[in-house]
C-alpha cells in the first residue's frame, strides 16, 4: 500500500521520491479524489477542496487517471468553486483551472470549452511564458524569455510558502500539459482554428535548440493541428521523428520517463488515423501501439483504429465488431470526446468510396446533430449531405440513365452543381476528404457525359498532389480513377486504359479488397465506353471477386448495377427480390470465416458473425443496385434478416 491520506507528502511529492508506480499513482489520485469528494459533501469543503488540489498538483498523475477512463472533472470542478469563494490566490487555483482544462480532452469537451481559455491563461501568467511573449519583439527571443520567465519565479518566490506548495518547475508541467491537450481537443473536434490558440502560447520556445523538452512539446502541438488537414504523408513524417523522441532518451531529457506515455500514445492516435487511409498494416501496428501504453483511452482509441482500417478495406462487419469494442469502453466513461467528433467524418470517407446509401445517411443525421453543437463540422454536414444525394440520384458509371430533361438528370446535374460548390469552398489539402469531393465531383460529371469538365477538374486536383500523397488510396484514388475514365470518354481510350494498367502495377501487391475492387471497377467502365465486353467481363470478375470476399452488401450491388452496362443485360428484366436475397445470403455463408479470423488481430474482438446485420438490397430498375433503406425512393425492396 502507498501512504494516502494520513501523509503530509503531497502526491508530487511522493513521485519525485519514486515512492509510487505507475499503478500506484493513479490508485493514490482516485483514493484523493474520492476522499475529497466524500469531505466536501459532509460540509468540510475546505478540507476537501485542498485533498483535490493536491491531486491537481501532480499533472502527471492527474493525466494519468484522466487517461485511464476514470471520472475526476465534476470533484475539482466542485473544488475550484470553494477555492473562488474564498478567493484563494491564483497559485491555489491554477492546478485545478489546469487540470480541468485538461478534461476536455480526457472527459468530455464541456470542461476544455468552459475552463481552457482560464486554464491556460492561468499558465502562461504563473510561468511569465505570456509576459515573455510580450517581451519578445521589443528585447529579443532569448532575453525576453528569460527576463519573463525570471521575473515570474521571483513573485513566486516572494508569495507565502502555504500559497504555492509546489515547486516553480511544475508550473511548466501544467502549462505544457495544457497546451498538449487542449490543442489535442481542437485537433481531435477538426477545429483547426481552435488548435492555433494553445500553439500559438508555446511560440515563445520555439526558437531554441530542438533537443530542449520545450520544443519538444512545442513541435508536438503544431503536428497535431495536421489531424485538421489533408497533408498525410507530411504529417505521417513528422509524427513518426517526434515519436522516435519521445520513445528515446536523447531528446527532452527534461521530460519524466512517466510522464512521456501520454505523448507517445497522442502520436500514435494520430498516425494510426492517417495510416487508415493508405494500404498496408500501419494501422494495424499503431493500434498495437496504443494497446501497449496500458491506458484505457489508448486501448479505446485503438480499437477505432481498427474499425477504420477495415472500414477502408470495405471490411464493414469486421470494422463494426471493432466499433463495438470502443462503445464497451466509452461506457464506462459515458463519454468518447477524443473520437465522437471525427471518427463519423472519417466514416464518410469510407462510405463514399463504397457507395453505401443506408450507412451514408446513418453518418450523415449523426454528423448533422453534431454540427449544431460544434460549428467547425457545419461543413462536413454539408459535405456528407452532397455525397448522400449523389450517391442517391446519381447510377454508377451508367450515363445512359440521365437521359436529357428528365427528372433524373436535372436531380443529377443539381447534385454535382452543389458538390463543385462545395469543393470550391474548400482550400487545396485544407480539410479531411477535398480530395474525395473533387472525386465525387469528376465522377458526376463522367455520369452526365461532360468528360472534358472530368478532365479538368481531376487534373486540377491532382497538381495539389505529389507522389507522397499516392499510397492514401482512400482520399485521392478517385481522382486517378476518375481521369482515366473521363480521358476514355473524350476518345482517349489508349491513355486511359495505360494509366489503369500502371495503377493495377502500382497497388499489385495491396491486399485490400475495396482498392482492388475500384480499380477493376474503373477498368470495366473504361472498357465498357469502348465496347470492349470480353475487357469489360473480365474486370467485371475480378470486381467481383474482390468485392465479394468483403462480404458487404453494398459493394456486391455496385457489380450487379455495373453488369448491366452490356447490352444484352440491360434489356432483360430487374433482377427479382428473391434473387438479391440469395445473392446477399450466400455471400454470407461463403465470407463468414474470413471476414471473422483472416485479418482480426484483437483476440478480445468478439468472432461470432452467425448474426447478420439488418439491412435491406434494393433493384432500383434495369441498370442500378443499391442499398437503402428508405421508403421515399419509390423503390422495390425486401428485408434481409439472417436467422439468429
Amino acid at each position: 500500500m502507498v501512504p494516502l491520506l494520513g501523509s503530509a507528502l503531497t502526491l508530487a511529492d511522493l513521485v519525485r521520491r519514486r515512492a509510487l508506480s505507475p499503478v500506484e499513482l493513479v490508485e493514490a489520485t482516485l483514493a484523493r479524489i474520492e476522499a475529497g469528494w466524500h469531505f466536501m459533501h459532509a460540509g468540510e469543503e475546505s478540507r476537501g477542496a485542498d485533498l483535490l488540489a493536491d491531486v491537481a498538483y501532480d499533472t502527471v498523475g492527474t493525466r494519468f487517471a484522466f487517461a485511464d477512463l476514470q471520472v475526476a472533472a465534476p470533484a475539482l470542478a466542485a473544488a475550484l468553486a470553494v477555492y473562488t469563494r474564498e478567493g484563494r490566490s491564483l497559485y491555489e487555483r491554477m492546478p485545478l483551472l489546469s487540470a480541468l482544462a485538461q478534461a476536455g480532452y480526457y472527459e468530455t469537451r464541456v470542461w476544455g470549452e468552459r475552463y481552457g481559455e482560464a486554464g491556460l491563461a492561468a499558465v502562461l501568467e504563473t510561468s511569465g511564458v505570456g509576459l515573455a511573449a510580450k517581451l519578445q519583439p521589443y528585447l529579443g527571443k532569448t532575453p525576453g524569455l528569460l527576463i519573463g520567465v525570471l521575473i515570474a519565479w521571483l513573485r513566486f518566490l516572494s508569495t507565502p510558502r502555504r500559497l504555492r506548495r509546489y515547486p516553480f518547475r511544475d508550473i511548466f508541467v501544467q502549462l505544457f500539459g495544457v497546451a498538449t491537450t487542449l490543442t489535442g481537443m481542437f485537433a481531435a473536434g477538426l477545429d483547426g482554428k481552435g488548435a492555433e490558440r494553445p500553439v500559438h502560447a508555446l511560440l515563445p520556445f520555439a526558437h531554441l535548440p530542438e533537443r530542449l523538452t520545450p520544443v519538444g512539446i512545442y513541435q508536438f502541438c503544431n503536428a497535431l493541428k495536421e489531424i485538421t488537414r489533408e497533408n498525410e504523408a507530411y504529417a505521417i513524417g513528422i509524427w513518426s521523428r517526434l515519436l522516435e523522441r519521445f520513445a528515446g532518451s536523447t531528446f527532452y531529457m527534461a521530460l519524466p520517463e512517466r510522464a512521456r506515455p501520454p505523448y507517445v500514445g497522442g502520436l500514435w492516435f494520430a498516425r494510426g488515423v492517417f495510416e487508415a487511409f493508405r494500404d498496408g498494416r500501419g494501422a494495424l501496428n499503431a493500434a498495437d501501439q496504443l494497446d501497449k501504453t496500458g491506458l484505457k483511452l489508448y486501448r479505446m482509441i485503438g480499437c477505432q483504429v481498427r474499425a477504420l482500417y477495415y472500414a477502408y478495406r470495405g471490411e464493414l462487419e469486421v470494422s463494426r465488431r471493432h466499433a463495438r469494442q470502443v462503445e464497451l469502453h466509452a461506457i464506462q466513461i459515458g463519454s468518447a470526446a477524443q473520437i465522437e467528433l471525427w471518427e463519423p467524418v472519417a466514416m464518410i470517407v469510407a462510405y463514399g468510396a463504397m457507395g453505401d446509401l443506408v450507412e451514408m445517411r446513418r453518418i450523415t443525421e449523426r454528423i448533422a446533430r453534431l454540427s449544431e453543437k460544434h460549428p467547425p463540422l457545419a461543413m462536413y454536414a454539408e459535405l456528407s449531405q452532397g455525397m448522400l444525394d449523389h450517391i442517391r440520384y446519381i447510377p454508377i458509371g451508367a450515363s445512359s440513365e440521365l437521359l436529357p430533361e428528365s427528372a433524373a438528370r436535372q436531380a443529377a446535374e443539381a447534385t454535382i452543381q452543389r458538390m463543385e460548390s462545395i469543393a470550391n469552398a474548400i482550400a487545396p489539402r485544407s480539410a479531411i476528404g477535398w480530395g474525395l469531393v473533387w472525386g465525387f465531383v469528376a465522377n458526376g460529371l463522367n455520369a452526365l457525359g461532360r468528360y472534358q469538365d472530368a478532365v479538368t477538374v481531376c487534373k486540377r486536383a491532382l497538381e495539389h498532389l505529389n507522389p507522397d500523397d499516392r499510397p492514401f488510396v482512400a482520399l485521392f484514388l478517385a481522382l486517378e480513377i476518375e481521369l482515366a475514365v473521363a480521358e476514355a470518354g473524350t476518345g482517349a481510350k489508349q491513355p486511359a486504359r495505360t494509366r489503369l494498367d500502371e495503377l493495377l502495377t502500382y497497388h499489385a501487391t495491396s491486399d485490400n479488397p475495396l482498392t482492388r475492387g475500384r480499380l477493376h471497377e474503373a477498368y470495366a467502365r473504361v472498357a465498357a465506353l469502348g465496347s470492349d465486353w470480353s475487357t469489360f467481363r473480365h474486370h467485371l470478375e475480378e470486381m467481383r471477386t474482390w468485392y465479394r470476399s468483403t462480404g458487404t452488401p453494398a459493394l456486391l450491388a455496385r457489380v450487379e448495377a455495373l453488369s448491366n452496362l452490356e447490352p444484352w443485360r440491360s434489356s432483360l428484366p430487374p433482377a427479382s427480390p428473391e434473387f438479391a436475397l440469395d445473392t446477399a445470403r450466400s455471400t454470407f455463408a461463403r465470407t463468414r470465416n474470413t471476414t471473422s479470423t483472416a485479418n482480426d488481430t484483437d483476440p478480445d474482438t468478439e468472432t461470432d458473425t452467425d448474426t447478420m446485420d439488418d439491412a435491406t438490397v434494393v433493384i432500383k430498375g434495369p441498370s442500378i443496385a443499391e442499398t437503402t433503406a428508405s421508403k421515399t425512393d419509390q423503390t422495390r425492396s425486401v428485408s434481409i434478416r439472417s436467422k439468429k
